[in-house]
């Protein structure tokens, strides 16, 4: 297990004749206090932090150092393995290795923000040392940060769809009519959605299977839906039907000229207009 000190070291600007403003060190150590209590909530799944830190020693030889201890704020707590965890997981950003789950989105950002700005006056590193640990917060760990953030973010966003069955129907192409493992099956392609679904059809209906081969069908039955997809991957059918395309006497663009010669009727909307 880990000492429980550790120490934050924070690099001046030669602008400043190497020493670090007070407001540009009080925000990197914050933002490395926040992330940190940010870690432990998700390490406990809790709502609030319950360590704090105490100065046990101050420096100012640039770099100016602050070594921390953790105390609890709640009873009976031990931060150790909290801290711990939190450290590893900086760590692994830092070497980039893999990181828990638990490290989400919000957590990776809050990683982010304990890195300097690039071009920052008045600060321009800061890093850790614990037992014989040295971690840096350089420019590279906030790429990788923001690159796991991205990654949680775009698994969180993706939508998850529920493995049920549902009564329905689908509509494709009758491509082949097969028996796999002995099963009465045949494959449509649907207009839109997956490569195929499989249908599974009542041994009796099999010779009557084969006048649909190669047309567009409609197949009524329950549909098989999967987590992956909002199609069905499979339906097992109660009876099926050719669907046929419109007839093209029907079509409107067959009605063109229908009305040619005919005379035309005004109506009171087109004399409102008229006179605008």
């Amino acid at each position: 297990m880990r000492g429980r000190r550790f120490t934050v070291h924070v690099n001046g600007h030669p602008g400043h004749h190497g020493n670090v403003l007070a407001f540009a060190f009080l925000e990197r150590v914050q933002a490395l206090l926040g992330a940190l209590a940010h870690a432990e909530r998700n390490y406990l799944g809790a709502q609030f932090r319950q360590t704090d830190y105490e100065i046990i020693n101050a420096e100012k030889i640039n770099p100016t150092q602050l070594t921390l201890s953790p105390v609890p704020t709640a009873r009976n707590y031990d931060p150790a393995a909290a801290l711990d965890w939190s450290f590893e997981q900086i760590e692994r950003v830092a070497s980039g290795a893999p990181v828990d789950d638990r490290v989400d989105e919000g957590l990776a950002r809050a990683f982010a923000k304990i890195v300097p700005k690039e071009h920052h006056t008045g600060a321009t590193a800061i890093w850790v040392s614990l037992d014989k640990t040295v971690i840096n917060f350089d420019q590279s760990f906030r790429v990788r940060s923001e690159a796991i953030a991205s990654m949680r973010k775009a698994m969180a966003t993706k939508t998850q769809w529920a493995t049920v069955t549902a009564s329905g129907s689908v509509v494709g192409e009758l491509l082949k009519v097969d028996d796999f493992d002995g099963k009465s099956e045949f494959a449509i392609k649907p207009v839109v959605g997956p490569e195929r679904i499989v249908c599974v059809y009542p041994e009796s209906r099999r010779e009557e299977m084969h006048q649909f081969l190669f047309k567009t069908v409609r197949v009524h039955g329950l549909l098989h839906y999967e987590s992956e997809s909002p199609h069905p991957v499979k339906v097992d059918m109660h009876h099926v039907e050719e669907v046929r395309p419109l007839s093209q006497e029907n079509h409107l663009l067959n009605m063109r000229g229908l009305f040619a010669g005919r005379a035309r009727v005004s109506d009171e909307v087109e004399e409102i207009f008229r006179g605008l």
